[in-house]
């Protein structure tokens, strides 16, 4: 990581730079959507803040999928943290809403939830992954807990376990990152998920 500091930077602007980078705890997380400032959208969208995860602003025409990372400089060294959020506008198969844990480590952990199924991926350079799924009862909305521990990230949904996939056998800082939220829309009808409320802890 590198700050670049020229003629033209002011102090405010330095210190709001350093702010993105210094590190937090999950407890000093909360809320995090009450922050867009602390958000990187992802991709070619040209937007800043969670706007598109959270139905605050429409992806452009043509996309179907968009994704923001929370303050990524930050979170780079979380191990154990506990997400709550819910999400609403699902239909059918053609749209899912998604949380990416361990972001930015080499080994991420990819949940996706849709209208009545959940999965959720890892990505491990030195295997092929591992993909667990299970049944959600039919609904627009769900709820979701999501544990991260340096060896197990599971997930339950409406308050039922839902999945859970060990860690690796690699050192804990090489699964250390925070989370990212994305949101997928394969449907002509352009009927965006969106997370509704969000909590760290």
């Amino acid at each position: 990581m590198r700050c670049e500091v020229t003629r033209d930077t002011t102090a405010a602007g330095l210190l709001r730079e350093l702010g993105r980078w210094a590190t937090v705890t999950p407890q000093d997380a909360d809320r995090p959507l009450a922050h867009p400032a602390h958000w990187q959208t992802t991709g070619a969208t040209g937007q800043a803040g969670p706007g598109m995860p959270t139905g605050g602003s429409r992806p452009p025409a043509g996309t179907a999928y968009a994704s923001a990372d929370y303050r990524p400089f930050a979170t780079a060294d979380w191990t154990d943290y506990r997400l709550r959020a819910a999400v609403g506008g699902l239909h059918g198969t053609s749209n899912s809403a998604g949380i990416t844990l361990r972001a930015g480590s080499g080994h991420p952990v990819s949940l996706s939830v849709g209208h009545h199924t959940a999965s959720l991926t890892t990505a491990d350079p030195e295997t092929t992954g591992d993909r667990r799924s299970c049944r959600l009862k039919p609904s627009a909305t769900h709820r979701i807990t999501v544990s991260v521990t340096p060896r197990h990230v599971r997930v339950s949904v409406d308050g039922e376990t839902c999945a859970a996939v060990r860690a690796g056998r690699w050192r804990v800082a090489e699964g250390a990152g925070g989370f990212s939220l994305s949101v997928r829309n394969d449907g002509p009808e352009r009927q965006w998920p969106r997370f509704t409320s969000l909590k760290v802890g």
